[in-house]
């Protein structure tokens, strides 16, 4: 028995090395003309221009199939510009149908690569290039039938422009493979493929920035309806998997979408790579455990003068946020949250609750009509700051102590919030009390020892509040105007836009330059280099300068003990009156053994200086 495998086996191997001979034998017979009959077909069934450096005919990689190999290939579009460019385009070819009048392409495989797709203002495509003669279509199919079964794509770069509706997208195919009748105008589509998008660009926003993308389809394709059913699709972006539903279906002057996509079982984080790039940095890298659920529709028409409204719902219940910005995580949480687009667009987040450190902490968000958003915003609970100080910026870094926020809520038009003029038809009130607060801003802490802020219609009320650092221990008792147009200011409505206030100031201490160091983030100079380092610092004085343009009003002052620069003095009693970026001084101190009149203004530019 051993004998007659082994004969076998070699009889196996002499067969198949005649086959292969043959083959090669074959190939290098029809070679020239082949790969001549190639290039004559493809530029007949092209209205514009392909080049090639070189090509060959191989059968040994990929037998029982020969392998038409284009090396060096450009092809021109409609406008004269790329289309595609690759280092290699290989078809592939049934072995036997060499010796036909007919050669059947059934594969197609490009490499190392870029194609650009490309729609000008007029919605024309830079890749129709094809010719539609029906006589040249004949002439075709007696030299080159291409049937493909089969595309492959390997490290190509894809880029989508589309100038009317201001869309882009940019990914980069490692590789993807489409399986089915290609060539027939009804068929199923079998696709696997491993993406990483560079970007997608639907104006004013940018999506999926660096992501990676894979996915497993199989879609029911006919492209006489124009229509994509999708049978089975997949999506895993990042470590996140998506289930689609539904249909697209494409007309001349739009695109019909009907689609579904659910996310069970997944976290948090796989919604936030969904959002705009601006929205997914400002959040930063948010992670969740716990009972996740999600839901997006997508339904209507996209054309020049219609987009499809998008509908998203999600909810976490028993869950757990992390992020790098928190010190342990927000546990407990409930979330349920949904968004809508169109011209009903709304953001609604029902109840958010959950623990900081043991300390309960509950909101809720509306927002109607988003482009000029009706806003209900509700939050009860104890922010504790050791929990929380990472999302304060790079100068903060370390907190302590709580905040105790009161029945806090503001309600009203956004647009009416950034006005000083409309901010009355705001309703907004509540209570933020302080516990022993702290935070260790640049290496310094800052106190927040006791004290309230009460919030009543436009009004912030500062009662009894102490600060203490810096080398410096201060009381502040007064109101301010205008603190929501102050915050929400942009720079469409800064420029008549003061935060109003007239307070007290007792210190028993004032170190103005360890308090002015509070404001300037700390950067090394040898970090960042000497241009950057001082770049920075431009930056920084800019910011302040744009604060303290906000500020218009008067603080009553009595201070113990204060300095600035080389001025030491006691015993101060006087107005400081802030406007915009001038700080107006006037009153008595005592100081270098002698009684003094103040009368001067500390200019807070680059170099802050007082005359």
């Amino acid at each position: 028995m051993a004998k007659f495998f082994r004969r076998f086996l070699i009889l196996l191997t002499v067969i198949v090395g005649l086959v292969l001979l043959c083959a090669t034998l074959l190939v290098s017979v029809f070679e020239a003309q082949l790969t001549r009959q190639v290039i004559k077909s493809i530029n007949k069934n092209l209205t514009s221009e392909l080049s090639v450096q070189n090509m060959d005919v191989t059968v040994v990689r990929t037998f029982p199939n020969a392998s038409i190999n284009l090396r060096d290939v450009l092809v021109k579009d409609a406008f004269g510009d790329i289309l595609m460019r690759a280092e290699n385009l290989s078809f592939r070819v049934k072995l036997l149908s060499l010796l036909s009048d007919n050669i059947k392409v059934n594969s197609v495989v490009i490499e190392n690569g870029g194609m650009r797709i490309f729609y000008d203002k007029n919605a024309r495509a830079n890749y129709d290039i094809f010719v539609q003669s029906e006589e040249d279509s004949k002439e075709e199919n007696t030299e080159l039938a291409i049937l493909l079964e089969q595309a492959s794509l390997d490290d190509v770069a894809l880029l989508y422009q589309d100038e009317a509706s201001k869309q882009a997208a940019a990914v980069f195919v490692k590789d993807a493979i489409f399986s089915g009748k290609l060539s027939s105008t009804r068929f199923d589509l079998s696709s696997t493929a491993n993406l990483k998008s560079r970007f997608v660009e639907i104006q004013p926003d940018t999506f999926l920035v660096e992501k990676n993308i894979s996915y497993d389809a199989v879609i029911d394709v006919d492209l006489d309806a124009g229509t994509y059913d999708f049978e089975r699709v997949n999506v895993t972006l990042e470590d996140n998997s998506f289930d689609l539903d539904g249909s697209i279906k494409t007309a001349e002057k739009y695109t019909e979408f009907d689609l579904l996509a659910r996310n069970e079982g997944g976290n948090l984080a796989g919604v936030m790579q969904l959002l705009p790039n601006s929205y997914a940095a400002m959040l930063g890298d948010i992670s969740s455990k716990g009972n996740f659920d999600f839901e997006a529709f997508i339904n209507g028409r996209q054309s020049k003068t219609q987009q499809p409204s998008v509908e998203i719902k999600f909810k976490l219940d028993d869950g757990r946020i992390s992020s790098p910005q928190l010190d342990s995580p927000f546990k407990d949480v409930s979330l349920n949250a949904s968004y809508k687009s169109g011209l009903k667009s709304r953001l609604e987040i029902e109840r958010l609750k959950g623990y900081f450190n043991n300390e309960l902490i509950e909101l809720q968000l509306s927002a109607d009509n988003l482009e000029n958003p009706l806003i209900d915003f509700k939050l009860d609970g104890t922010l504790p700051l050791s929990e929380i100080y990472g999302m304060m910026g790079k100068s903060v870094q370390d907190g302590s102590g709580e905040i105790e926020i009161k029945n806090m809520s503001i309600a009203g038009r956004y647009s009416d919030m950034q006005n000083p003029n409309r901010i009355e038809q705001v309703q907004a009130e509540g209570l933020m009390q302080f516990d022993d607060a702290a935070l260790k801003i640049n290496n310094q802490w800052m106190t927040f020892d006791k004290g309230d802020l009460v919030l009543k219609q436009n009004e912030l009320s500062v009662r009894n509040l102490k600060l203490e650092g810096a080398d410096s221990e201060i009381y502040l008792d007064g109101s301010f105007v205008n603190l929501l147009p102050v915050l929400l200011a942009d720079s469409l409505n800064s420029e008549s836009v003061y935060l109003e206030f007239d307070a007290k100031l007792r210190a028993k201490k004032l170190d103005l330059d360890q308090l002015m160091e509070l404001t300037i983030s700390p950067v090394e100079e040898y970090d960042v280099g000497e241009f950057a380092y001082d770049s920075i610092r431009v930056a920084e004085a800019e910011k302040r300068e744009q604060f303290t343009n906000f500020l218009d009003g008067r603080f009553n002052a009595q201070i113990e003990e204060f300095n600035y620069n080389r001025i030491e003095a006691k015993n101060f009693l006087g107005n400081l009156v802030f406007n915009r970026n001038e700080l107006l001084i006037d009153g008595n101190m005592d100081a270098m053994d002698g009684k003094f009149n103040l009368d001067g203004t500390l200019y807070f530019e680059q170099q802050p200086r007082l005359k």
